[in-house]
């Protein structure tokens, strides 16, 4: 299954490189390229309860096949708002994009335990994380050599055929004849209340949560301004071909970090390995990548970043998945990404008026408004896993006294006693 979705990634990353580029051109506008991050973004945070509680009302075979059917309707939709050159109909489609995408990652993150039952998560996801992001390096030259070539629209044409292929593909595979999901009477309400009052009642978990919410602040003002600062490089390249080098570094950094959890994600503890990623990640791709005199030397920043982001995420999905009853993780997932990055979006819009506003100032190009927000947000994400890793929140990594089953109250800390999560970064 996550070998089919890996094909699709390819002309995934490719579509979301070509819409970059083509807004960019358009508009040379950082604004304009954070709203469109933006757009994705609010999909993905603010309706992820809302996805997450109705793919579980059906089979996790059936919520990935309908989504897959509903991205090769928005991509081809893309095709033909590009072919009219309508950059608000793109940014329609982008959003429609984002709610499928979110819909697909909380499915096959709920998938996992259906699947597979080990205790012990980390090396599972980081695996995964690796099967994920080994394509992703090709979609960037894809998009790439097709944006040189003027036709950015066959890079959505093909995402939409693919996503019919493979969800066809998907309905040819085994799966479990018995598959607990939520009662449909429990949705109206009932089953939104019941993920909500999942992380409630388990505090360490809530901390970590509204924590790594002002963590995914801090990244969300750098997702518009990274684009910014690659396109606005001086030196040698084109800026299409700067944007897809930083890519491809981040795809390997992706794949490396992956690897490096599949091969010792159980030999880490989970604490060192989530706080440690974190912080290197925060200061060596956002704080200090300022300071690279060329763009090849900011390739290695962007490579290192992903992949402590890859670390972090694999650390984190395995800590939700051991403590989440298998049937309301669609709902509980959705909620977690509700927490944790509903701050995100706004950040994303702030990062790109910023870099506007900065660069009006007499004194400051566009290139080094870049950079001074770059600076602020690494230094906050650093801020805030210091603080993550030596408050009581860091508890919350402390392993199960026992393998998390069906019961809610059998895992993590009940609410009222005292105490003992980000896009491609999910969290």
């Amino acid at each position: 299954m996550w070998t089919i979705q890996a094909i699709l990634a390819i002309v995934g990353s490719a579509s979301t490189l070509s819409v970059s580029l083509v807004l960019f051109e358009i508009s040379a506008s950082a604004a304009v390229l954070a709203t469109s991050a933006f757009l994705g973004a609010a999909a993905s945070i603010y309706l992820a309860p809302l996805i997450g509680g109705i793919s579980d009302l059906f089979s996790r075979r059936t919520s990935i096949c309908a989504v897959n059917i509903a991205n090769a309707a928005a991509m081809a939709a893309m095709a033909w708002a590009t072919l009219i050159h309508s950059t608000a109909l793109m940014l329609v489609f982008v959003f429609a994009a984002a709610l499928c995408s979110t819909a697909l990652a909380l499915t096959l993150q709920a998938s996992v335990r259906v699947l597979r039952t080990e205790k012990d998560l980390t090396r599972i996801n980081g695996m995964l994380g690796l099967i994920d992001s080994a394509p992703v390096l090709i979609g960037p030259l894809l998009g790439a050599v097709l944006y040189s070539l003027g036709i950015p629209v066959a890079v959505f044409a093909a995402d939409a055929a693919l996503s019919l292929v493979g969800a066809a593909l998907v309905l040819l595979l085994a799966w479990p004849d018995e598959e607990r999901r939520a009662r449909k009477i429990q949705y109206f309400g009932g089953n939104l209340k019941a993920g909500f009052g999942f992380i409630n009642a388990h505090r360490d978990l809530l901390r970590l949560q509204l924590s790594f919410s002002i963590l995914n602040f801090a990244g969300g003002l750098c997702v518009p301004v990274v684009i910014v600062f690659v396109l606005s490089f001086p030196g040698a390249g084109t800026p299409e071909w700067n944007l897809t080098a930083s890519n491809i570094a981040g795809a390997l950094g992706l794949m490396a970090g992956a690897a490096l959890i599949t091969r010792f994600g159980t030999s880490i503890p989970r604490v060192t390995l989530v706080c440690g990623s974190t912080f290197l990640g925060s200061l060596f791709g956002r704080a200090l990548v300022v300071l690279a005199p060329t763009l090849w030397l900011v390739i290695p920043g962007m490579f290192l970043r992903n992949a402590m982001v890859q670390a972090t995420n694999a650390g984190l999905s395995a800590l939700w998945q051991e403590r989440t009853p298998p049937r309301i993780q669609g709902v509980v997932f959705g909620c977690r990404r509700l927490l944790g990055q509903g701050l995100f979006p706004g950040a994303i819009l702030l990062g790109g008026l910023l870099v506007d506003a900065l660069a009006a100032l007499d004194g400051m190009d566009r290139l080094s408004a870049a950079k001074a927000v770059l600076v602020l947000g690494g230094a906050l994400e650093v801020a805030c896993i210091a603080y993550i890793r030596f408050s009581r929140t860091s508890r919350v990594f402390a392993p199960l006294p026992e393998p998390a089953g069906e019961p809610v109250a059998a895992v993590g800390e009940p609410a009222g006693k005292p105490a003992g999560e980000p896009a491609g970064e999910s969290r």
